[in-house]
C-alpha cells in the first residue's frame, strides 16, 4: 500500500506541475498585460516600461517563468488588478462558499444517486427502473446554465418561491444545489444500476440465495461491496466535475464563491486573480483523484499492484 500511495502522489505533483506551466504559458498568451492595467490613451511609454519592471515583464520569459514558481511556492500570485488585494488572498476568501456549495452537492446527490441506482436494479423493469431511468436521461440531456435558467424561471419569475441569487440562508441552497448536482447524480445513478444489476446476475449471488441467506444479507454483504468499486470511481471523477461546474452555476445564481470571482477576473483580465483560481481549482481537482485512488486501493486490494 505504501508503494502504490507514493506512486499516485509522485503521479499528483506531476500533474500539478503541469498545471503551473499551462496556467503560465496562457496567462502571457493573452498579450502585453500593461496595455490592459493601463488607459492606453493617457498612457506614456515611460510609465508603461516602469510598471514591466515592476511586474518583471521586462525579463525573458524563462526568468519570468522561474520567479512565477518561486512566488507560487511562497503563495503569491501578484495583487490584484480589479479588487487592489493579493490575489491569492482574495481567491481563498471566496473559496468557503464554494466548497460549501460543492460539498453539500457532492454528498448529498452521491447518497441519493447510489440509492436510486440500487432502488431501480431491485426493482428492475417495474415503473420504479422507468422512473430512474427518465430521471438520469434528462440530467445528462440539460446543459447546467439551461436547467438554472430554467429553475429560476419557474421559482423565482413565476411561482416566487424561491430567491433567485445570494447566499443568505438554507433556500439559497435549493437552485444551485440541483442545478450542480443533477448531471452527476445522473451518471452515478446509470452506474450504479448497470453495476448492481452486474452483480445480481453472478453465479455466487445466485449460491447465497439458494442457500437460504436472507436477502438483506445477500445484498449488503455481497453484492453491494462489489458493485461500489466502479460507482467510487466515477463519483470521484463526477466530484471534482463539480468543482468545474460551480463556475457556471456561481455566475447563474450570482452565488459569490470562487467562481464567480474568477468569470470577473477573466473579464476583467485580471490575469492574477486568474491564476491564482485556476491553481486553486486544480490542486482541489487533483486532491479528489488522489484520496479516490487511495480509497479505490483500500476497497480492491489488486489495485496496490497496478
Amino acid at each position: 500500500m505504501l508503494r502504490y500511495t507514493i506512486k499516485r502522489l509522485l503521479q499528483g505533483l506531476l500533474a500539478f506541475f503541469g498545471v503551473m506551466i499551462i496556467v503560465f504559458a496562457a496567462s502571457r498568451a493573452t498579450g502585453d498585460v500593461v496595455l490592459l492595467m493601463m488607459p492606453i490613451e493617457y498612457a506614456i511609454e515611460e510609465d508603461m516600461q516602469a510598471l514591466r519592471e515592476r511586474w518583471g515583464l521586462d525579463k525573458p520569459i524563462y526568468v519570468q517563468f522561474g520567479v512565477f514558481l518561486k512566488n507560487a511556492a511562497q503563495g503569491d500570485f501578484g495583487k490584484s488588478f480589479r479588487w487592489n488585494q493579493p490575489a491569492m488572498a482574495l481567491v481563498l476568501d471566496r473559496m468557503p462558499a464554494t466548497l460549501q456549495l460543492t460539498v453539500v452537492t457532492a454528498f448529498v446527490s452521491g447518497l441519493l444517486a447510489l440509492a436510486l441506482g440500487t432502488l431501480a436494479a431491485i426493482n428492475r423493469g417495474t415503473w420504479v427502473d422507468k422512473a430512474a431511468r427518465m430521471f438520469a436521461i434528462g440530467g445528462q440531456s440539460s446543459p447546467e446554465f439551461f436547467t438554472g435558467l430554467m429553475m429560476v424561471i419557474l421559482f423565482t419569475l413565476t411561482w416566487n418561491v424561491l430567491p433567485p441569487s445570494g447566499r443568505d440562508g438554507p433556500l439559497n441552497f435549493i437552485m444551485p444545489m440541483i442545478t450542480l448536482g443533477w448531471y452527476s447524480m445522473s451518471s452515478v445513478t446509470r452506474l450504479s444500476r448497470s453495476a448492481m444489476l452486474n452483480v445480481l446476475d453472478m453465479e455466487y449471488i445466485k449460491m447465497a440465495k439458494a442457500k437460504g441467506l436472507p436477502y438483506r444479507l445477500v445484498f449488503w454483504k455481497h453484492a453491494l461491496k462489489n458493485a461500489i468499486i466502479p460507482v467510487i470511481t466515477l463519483m470521484g471523477l463526477t466530484w471534482a466535475d463539480l468543482i468545474g461546474g460551480s463556475v457556471i452555476v456561481e455566475t447563474v445564481f450570482g452565488w459569490p464563491g470562487m467562481g464567480s470571482t474568477m468569470v470577473q477576473a477573466v473579464l476583467a483580465s485580471d490575469y492574477t486573480v486568474v491564476q491564482a483560481a485556476v491553481i486553486v481549482f486544480a490542486t482541489w481537482i487533483i486532491l479528489v483523484n488522489l484520496a479516490i485512488d487511495l480509497l479505490y486501493g483500500v476497497i480492491d486490494p489488486r489495485i496496490r499492484l497496478t
